[in-house]
């Protein structure tokens, strides 16, 4: 089973295609080539689809969402141009000439992003997010950024001189990636360790649980400081906090754990960075460590966690002195990514994530996660609504609607396992949806 979550968690990093792909893409499927275009992404089948058979935009968006596909994003440069080119039914010829007009207006990347260095800090966190929020009544409500440039490129006329305008006056507000997805993955991601401060200071207020709060706060690189400096003032410590980095390891492997019963060993070098030594680990972190290493060794059942734990450490400290990787970091780079802005954010994935940020936060009522919210989120982000047809999106409205949500998802999670089969978590990190081959046909004229 570690052997399969492995191979599950070593393709969560998946890039959305660049617009360089999709030209390709798009290329391959006007050329006719039937072998060519099978290997296709479905979204760019029927993007070419479209062109094929003069679709509107409101058509085209309506057969990507029916087929579980992102509409047309307006904040993407190069989608942008299809979208221009399907509002005024524009031919795949003429979209061409269009995407060649307006391509030296391509935005360049923002030097000045939000998250400059190599660390991605708490404080850079929300200032990103506050940023894109409105502020009404003490809340973080999403900003209508997106909406907006739609409806400017909808106003736009019909020469190219109108839509390079529309660029020139537009051009930050265009982005590599889905940039609503990575605004709702930074929001709840912001309040999940939100939470988790506030509860540290309420803790050293009171003068109890300091320790099991501290424990809450690895998933920012400051324990260590603060377990040093228990007497500093609380305005100091919120300086330190809000400077600290992310834990990106810490973030996956609890939400890896959450969903799969699983963490990575980038988790032990996590907590030996903040504690130094197997023994001083918290108890309840030593626990699940080691009783996921047992798994592996029968030999290991009669050992304490402590010697569990430090085997486990000497056996990848021998991996690495061979020049050997035995665990890649695809869990961490891949939140790293999706905060930076580097990685796309699939419809599943996001969900995914939002369940456990949500679920395992004290959110106002204003943002707790109900599938009324979870639906309008989808929709903003340009996905599909939840179809209790779809098994991971029944999942997921069962899952909300429950009482006992840890239970349920280990009867499901459960099932799949009893019957041999791979469940729909799985497919959030592999390829294996499948894809509806008639589209491909339809594309080749018949004999």
């Amino acid at each position: 089973m570690a052997r399969d979550l492995q191979k599950i968690f070593a393709g969560l990093v998946e890039d959305m295609a660049s617009a360089e792909e999709g030209d390709t893409f798009l290329q391959i499927c006007m050329s006719l080539d039937q072998e060519k275009i099978r290997r296709v992404p479905l979204r760019y089948r029927i993007l070419a689809m479209g062109f094929a058979k003069q679709m509107d935009l409101d058509v085209v968006n309506e057969m990507l969402l029916s087929h579980g596909c992102p509409a047309l994003y307006s904040r993407s440069f190069w989608e942008a141009t299809l979208i221009y080119a399907f509002l005024h039914h524009a031919s795949y010829a003429q979209w061409l000439e269009i995407r060649s007009a307006v391509r030296d207006l391509c935005p360049m990347p923002d030097e000045e992003d939000w998250f400059g260095g190599q660390r991605i800090t708490y404080g850079e966190l929300e200032n990103y997010v506050q940023a894109n929020s409105l502020t009404a009544g003490g809340r973080l409500a999403t900003s209508a950024r997106t909406v907006a440039l739609q409806h400017a490129l909808e106003r736009t006329g019909d020469r190219i001189s109108d839509l390079r305008a529309f660029f020139s006056e537009n051009i930050r507000a265009f982005s590599d990636v889905r940039e609503k997805t990575r605004y709702y993955f930074c929001k709840y991601l912001y309040f999940y360790l939100t939470e988790r401060v506030e509860r540290y200071f309420e803790a050293c207020r009171l003068r109890q649980g300091v320790d099991e709060a501290l424990e809450d706060l690895l998933c920012l690189k400051v324990v260590t400081v603060l377990r040093r400096n228990l007497t500093m003032p609380e305005d100091e410590k919120r300086s330190k906090i809000y400077a600290s980095a992310l834990s990106c390891s810490e973030i996956f492997s609890a939400f890896s754990y959450y969903f799969f019963d699983f963490v990575s060993l980038d988790w032990i070098e996590e907590l030996m960075d903040q504690y130094g030594r197997p023994e001083a680990i918290p108890l309840r972190h030593k626990k699940v460590l080691a009783e996921l290493f047992r798994k592996g060794h029968r030999g290991w059942k009669k050992l304490s966690d402590d010697a569990v734990i430090r085997r486990t450490v000497a056996a990848q400290e021998k991996h690495l002195d061979a020049g050997e990787k035995p665990y890649g970091r695809s869990g961490e780079l891949a939140v790293y990514g999706y905060v930076q802005g580097q990685k796309d954010i699939d419809r599943l994935t996001l969900i995914c994530f939002l369940l456990f940020f949500a679920f395992n936060t004290h959110l106002p009522d204003t943002e707790s996660l109900d599938v009324q919210r979870l639906n309008t989120i989808l929709a903003r982000c340009g996905y599909s609504l939840l179809d209790p047809e779809n098994d991971a999106d029944w999942f997921v409205l069962e899952f909300l609607e429950s009482d006992e949500k840890q239970e349920f998802m280990q009867d499901v999670l459960s099932a799949y396992a009893e019957h041999h089969e791979n469940t729909f978590l799985y497919r959030m990190y592999g390829n294996s949806v499948q894809y509806a081959e008639e589209l491909a046909r339809m594309l080749i004229p018949s004999s």
